[in-house]
């Protein structure tokens, strides 16, 4: 009796969390056939151009961050009384 009552906690688990998990195994697969695609274009190994991936991926984010960081102090200092407040002049 038991095997079966996990056999279909298995399957309910399955059904309801398989869509929220295939786009997430498709975007690995795309990234996997990426990589793989320009490991040949580039005639590097696909080890290399993870690790150039993943690299980019870091300067990416830390770009981003330093952005968004640099966009909340701009605003910041657009407060009413500010240096860019037109009626504070």
């Amino acid at each position: 009796m038991k095997k079966r009552w996990v056999l279909v906690l298995g399957a309910a688990c399955a059904a309801c969390c398989a869509p929220l998990l295939l786009p997430l195994l498709g975007v690995a697969g795309l990234a996997g056939l990426g990589a793989g695609a320009a490991s040949w274009l580039a005639g590097r190994g696909v080890g290399e151009i993870v690790c150039l991936a993943v690299l980019a991926a870091v300067f990416a984010i830390a770009f981003g961050a330093w952005f968004l960081r640099s966009r909340r102090a701009k605003a910041a200092a657009c407060d009413v009384g500010g240096p860019c407040d037109p009626s504070g002049r």
